[in-house]
């Protein structure tokens, strides 16, 4: 009788290990399986803190699981303990992807670019457009006077100039400081090798030539003009005439500037960037030049004109006489 009894409870562990064994192999077929078919459109942001079962969530909001999921990806994968803080965006990948990218901590980077001629403002807006950070967390990077320091190792106002145009790809919890250094390194990258000699053959210091490059490029966008309309500039500098740049007045006045120019605003000497006012070059950049407008005042053409003003093609009519440029003004602004 004992040995019966012995016999059959050996077999009923026997069969209890068995039916353990195969129903976890099921369970762990079945979410695999589950993980790896299954595909999913999400925008996930994972915050430092957030807890699994937080995330959890956010994943399968909506989504019908298999039995004990919850179980196999805390237990058997381990992933509560393996998951990274980050945004994460993924289009029609499979759950076991998204988890793999999740655990490896690969971000989805965002596309970010810098137009040509704009300043520091502009590129805090977009910023903030993107949910990146907000414009006056990157304002305030861009004006810090320790970074300033690190970085361009002279005592600059801010970082106006150096935040080279182009497309970058960053990720969603992109830190202020980190976003100016990124730009400052495309801006090293991008600067011409003889940038500083060559501007320094044209009597001027580096920042110097950096802040007339910035307001070339306001002043156009053409390829073609870039180099004319340098040489102006640099005519009416030995000349010791005002440079008389419309986006000079703006930029210092940017955070009231409603679109137009006003007389009021063309005799502001309060305005320190109001080159109708004050003699030379404005104490900064105004905007943050491309390649064209940083060639263009390396190598300024050599003509005798001395004003420009914009025609109704979306280019200029220089003149070597005010009288020429006075009509040109008339001709095409006048009327309006």
């Amino acid at each position: 009788m004992k040995k019966l009894i012995l016999k059959l409870s050996i077999g009923f562990i026997i069969i209890s290990i068995i039916a353990t064994v195969l129903f976890a192999t099921y369970v762990i077929i079945t979410n695999k399986t589950f993980l790896q078919k299954t595909h999913i459109n999400i925008e996930l942001d994972i915050k430092n803190g957030d807890t699994f079962r937080s995330v959890y969530n956010k994943i399968y909001k909506g989504i019908k699981v298999p039995y004990l999921h919850y179980f196999y990806l805390t237990k058997v994968m381990n992933i509560e303990k393996k998951i990274k803080s980050g945004y994460y965006q993924s289009d029609n990948i499979s759950l076991e992807k998204l988890i793999e990218v999740i655990i490896d901590g690969k971000q989805t980077l965002i596309k970010f670019t810098i137009p040509e001629g704009y300043n520091l403002f502009d590129i805090g807006n977009l910023l903030q457009k993107l949910y990146i950070m907000t414009k006056d967390e990157f304002v305030e990077a861009a004006f810090d006077r320790q970074l300033i320091e690190y970085l361009l190792k002279e005592p600059y106002e801010s970082f106006e100039g150096f935040l080279f145009p182009g497309t970058y790809y960053i990720p969603k919890d992109f830190k202020p400081k980190e976003a100016i250094e990124l730009f400052y390194q495309g801006f090293k990258d991008n600067l011409p090798k003889d940038f500083k000699q060559k501007i320094e053959a044209q009597n001027l210091t580096f920042y110097q030539g950096l802040t007339l490059a910035s307001i070339v490029q306001k002043e156009t966008y053409s390829k073609e003009e870039s180099d004319v309309v340098a040489g102006v500039f640099y005519n009416r500098l030995k000349l010791k005439m005002r440079l008389q740049a419309d986006p000079t007045i703006i930029y210092g006045k940017y955070i009231t500037y409603d679109g137009n120019i006003r007389k009021k605003d063309i005799l502001d000497a309060t305005n320190k960037f109001n080159t109708y006012r004050h003699s030379g070059l404005p104490p900064t950049p105004i905007s943050n030049p491309g390649v064209i407008a940083l060639e263009a005042v390396m190598n300024p053409k050599k003509t005798d004109y001395l004003y420009f003003v914009a025609n109704d093609k979306g280019k200029h009519l220089f003149s070597v006489t005010y009288r020429e440029h006075v009509n040109n003004v008339n001709k095409y602004h006048k009327k309006k």
